[in-house]
Parts: structure tokens; C-alpha cells; sequence
């Protein structure tokens, strides 16, 4: 819900629903959650146990939405955080995939890996699509290679029945057919001429606070960059008739 009223407020820009997003993830982060860690229930100031691998992975997801209406680079470093969490707590190092409950959650006998998608898309399935939004987010090598790895994994599962993996086909379509992309590079911190209203649901778009050897400051000026798959314009100060 957190980024379906993300996305509703870049469609329609009323305010109103970008704040119901807020309020929604603040209580989370009060209420449920402690550090990197989330849990799965509040009720009269008890937290329930451990989140799972599916609470994990619709958290950053919702986390990158609301990044993706407001530009908060705080959104963006907390869903780094937690998808921290998910590699080094769920993580099937020998075949792969994510398991259901990490290192923390009560042990079982076994520990189930759920794959496949059913009404509920599955966290495995959506921790491929992080991955993917967090390498093009950050431009983080780490993240592309887990994507792979995560895709790869999918990809198997999927093999004899691929119908039973929608997310995860919309995952592979993300590495496949790369999103454009603007590169935002601040002057002082201001993103001049454009917000995230204004870009395309369908882009990326990449913030820098300060300027990089790759991406420097054209005209000392706040400076955008646009990706179409893998050619790139030259960089500009004026982004309004590039999108």
C-alpha cells in the first residue's frame, strides 16, 4: 500500500497521498521495526517475532517507491540497509535463492524457499527486483552481481511452469530491457528543473549530492545525464525537453 499511494501521488501529484505513504512507513518504522531488523505485528506495545523473507522484501520495495516520489536519499540508504539484512540472514549460498525465515526467525526442521508466485508475489521474486532497482539506483556492482545470481536462480525455478513466476518475469524484463535513466548531479543540493513528479514512472533516476569523476558538473551548474538502454546523451543543464 506504502508504494501503490507512492505512485498514485507521481501520477496525480496530490499531496495527500504522498503523506498517507509517509505516515504509513513511519509507523512501521516505529512500531516494527529495531535496527535492520522488522517484525511482523503490533498490538498495545507488543511486537510480534521475526519478520520473513516476504516482510523483508515488500519493505524495500516500498522503501524504493517512496525514494522514487520524494528523492529522500533516506529511503534509498534504508532500503540499502535491509537488503543487507536479506543477504546475509536468507541467503541459500550453496543453490541459491532466498529461504522463507532468515538466521533469527525460529529454527525449523527446514527452513521452505518459496519461489513461485501466487496472488501474493513471492519474496524471492521481488528481492530479483530490488536488486535490479538498487544496482541502477546506486550504480553498486554488488547489487548487479546478486541480481544475476538471484535471477539465474529464478530462471530454473521457473523453467516448466514460467506462468507461476509473473514477478519474476517483470524482474527479467527489468535486466533485459534496461529502463532509461537520468543522473541527477546537485549543485549545493538543489535538483534545479525537475522533481519526481515530472519523470516517467518508467525511469530511473539517480541522484548524486556531489559531483564524480564519472559524472561530473557541466557549466557549474546542476547537471542531468540521460540513459536510453545504453546510449547516453550528452550532459545537459536544461532537462525539460528530454522527457
Amino acid at each position: 500500500m506504502i508504494a501503490a499511494m507512492a505512485y498514485l501521488y507521481r501520477v496525480t501529484q496530490k499531496e495527500f497521498y504522498l503523506d498517507a505513504a509517509i505516515r504509513a512507513q513511519e509507523f512501521l518504522e516505529e512500531k516494527l521495526c529495531e535496527g535492520e531488523a522488522l517484525y511482523v505485528s503490533y498490538r498495545d506495545g507488543w511486537r510480534g517475532g521475526r519478520g520473513f523473507l516476504d516482510d523483508y522484501s515488500y519493505e524495500i520495495y516500498a522503501l524504493l517507491a517512496l525514494y522514487g516520489g520524494t528523492w529522500n536519499q533516506s529511503y534509498l540508504r534504508r532500503a540499502e540497509g535491509l537488503c543487507e539484512m536479506v543477504l546475509k540472514e536468507f541467503s541459500d549460498v550453496k543453490q541459491g535463492g532466498f529461504f522463507l525465515n532468515g538466521e533469527e526467525n525460529e529454527q525449523l526442521l527446514l527452513r521452505p524457499k518459496q519461489a513461485s508466485d501466487g496472488a501474493v508475489f513471492s519474496g524471492n521474486s521481488v528481492m530479483a527486483y530490488n536488486l535490479l532497482q538498487l544496482h541502477y539506483l546506486t550504480g553498486k556492482e554488488c547489487y548487479q552481481s546478486q541480481a544475476k545470481r538471484q535471477l539465474a536462480y529464478l530462471c530454473g525455478e521457473a523453467e516448466d511452469f514460467p506462468t507461476g513466476y509473473a514477478f519474476a518475469l517483470v524482474a527479467c524484463l527489468e535486466e533485459l530491457y534496461m529502463p532509461d535513466k537520468i543522473v541527477v548531479v546537485c549543485k549545493e543540493g538543489s535538483t534545479a528543473g525537475i522533481s519526481p513528479c515530472q519523470a516517467p514512472l518508467d525511469t530511473v533516476v539517480r541522484i548524486l549530492e556531489a559531483p564524480t569523476e564519472e559524472y561530473p558538473l557541466h557549466n557549474d551548474r546542476t547537471t542531468y545525464y540521460v540513459c536510453k538502454g545504453y546510449s547516453c546523451l550528452p550532459p545537459t543543464n536544461e532537462i525539460e525537453d528530454l522527457l
